[in-house]
């Protein structure tokens, strides 16, 4: 494993999610949040400092890992380049997201909307960072 790689992966990764996040979820598509029931923080709440750096920090922890993971099984993804990269990406969508969010409407009060939404989001997020990290990971 290369562990320079693995870190300006992480960091573009991040800062991909980061960016990405701030203009579909702060912006395009913040009306879903507006959707019932309401149990999201409000913007004030969500800016206080405690709270932006757990979630930075807990983004960069989650592209730390992805990353790793990426380095750690390079070998047994199937492709090459850029398709290894979608394929990761696809598959850490696959067991992941979509098991974790799409069962979400079964055992909480949620609309539906924001489930197939933060569905998609997560599906076209994952194969970004896999062609991210692809992209700077490749040999």
């Amino acid at each position: 494993m290369n562990v320079k790689k693995i870190l300006i992966s992480t960091a573009a990764v991040w800062a991909a999610g980061t960016v990405l996040g701030m203009i579909t979820c702060g912006w395009l598509f913040n009306w879903i949040y507006m959707l019932p029931p309401m149990i999201w923080k409000t913007s004030g709440e969500i800016l206080v400092p405690a709270n932006l750096i757990g979630s930075y920090a807990m983004g960069l922890i989650a592209s730390l890992i992805f990353c790793s993971v990426y380095a750690f099984i390079y070998n047994g993804i199937p492709g090459a380049g850029l398709r290894k990269g979608l394929t990761y990406g696809l598959i850490v969508f696959l067991v992941g997201a979509f098991a974790g969010i799409g069962s979400m409407p079964f055992y909480m009060t949620i609309n539906t909307i924001v489930v197939i939404y933060w569905l998609i989001q997560a599906l076209l997020m994952n194969l970004l960072n896999g062609a991210i990290v692809a992209y700077i990971y490749r040999g």
